[in-house]
């Protein structure tokens, strides 16, 4: 992911800087504290059965440097773990607007496969055509969701 800063990620969020350094650089984004690769931005997403804000500690712990909270209306720079905390209405919300901001800096063509059979097919065959004359980024897997998308183009 080409690198971004606290400040522009509130700024695309339309969130609230609560605590930290709008200066810091975010190099990746993760909704999963488990694979935190450092100078992450932990979103922490509210699902069916786990709200994810209890993990924001371990987010932190293991290489966070930003976290979306929905929950948390003032942060003191002592609470926070060193991390920039920034305050969102709805982490997914806030994720989708920062991915929208993002792909709207990059100038790369995008090709979309969806339906409900055929697309990991589809994508492959797109890739390989494509392959021969170009350098090309597919998703490593199937991310059928409305966070799926990959948010760090790599190419191949």
């Amino acid at each position: 992911m080409e690198e971004i800063t606290v400040k522009e990620i509130v700024e695309a969020s339309g969130g609230r800087l609560l605590c930290g350094r709008p200066e810091t650089p975010v190099e990746h984004i993760s909704i999963d504290s488990r694979t935190m690769k450092g100078n992450d931005l932990f979103v922490p997403l509210i699902g069916e059965k786990v709200d994810a804000h209890r993990f924001i500690m371990q987010a932190i712990n293991a290489g966070a440097v930003a976290v979306f909270t929905s929950e948390h209306d003032q942060m003191e720079e002592e609470q926070s773990g060193g991390a920039a905390w920034i305050r969102v209405e709805d982490t997914k919300k806030a994720l989708q607007s920062v991915g929208a901001w993002y792909r709207s800096r990059l100038n790369l063509p995008l090709i979309g496969v969806t339906g409900s059979v055929g697309k990991t097919t589809t994508r492959e065959m797109i890739s390989a055509a494509l392959s021969a004359g170009y350098r090309v980024y597919k998703t490593p897997g199937n991310h059928n969701s409305q966070v799926g998308v990959p948010t760090h183009p790599r190419r191949r």
